[in-house]
């Protein structure tokens, strides 16, 4: 037979192991979610430097193309 005592800390067992697996999954989604904005903004970095670096291309190819307007080769 279980005593008063005993079913309480039964219950204060089977409460405290809900709240370690509550916390344990707001973990994971702040993880998930963490790292999910870390790649994203990774990516967005690395495709704004590749817009800069193909603008900077553009503009030497058409400051070329305008130089040699400008000299009259054409």
């Amino acid at each position: 037979m279980t005593t008063t005592l005993e079913k309480q800390s039964a219950v204060l067992r089977r409460t405290t192991l809900k709240q370690r697996l509550r916390r344990g999954q707001s973990m994971v989604e702040y993880s998930i979610v963490s790292h999910a904005l870390l790649l994203l903004g990774g990516g967005a970095v690395m495709g704004i430097s590749q817009y800069l670096k193909l603008f900077d291309a553009l503009d030497t190819y058409l400051r070329s193309v305008y130089t040699v307007l400008a000299m009259g080769a054409v």
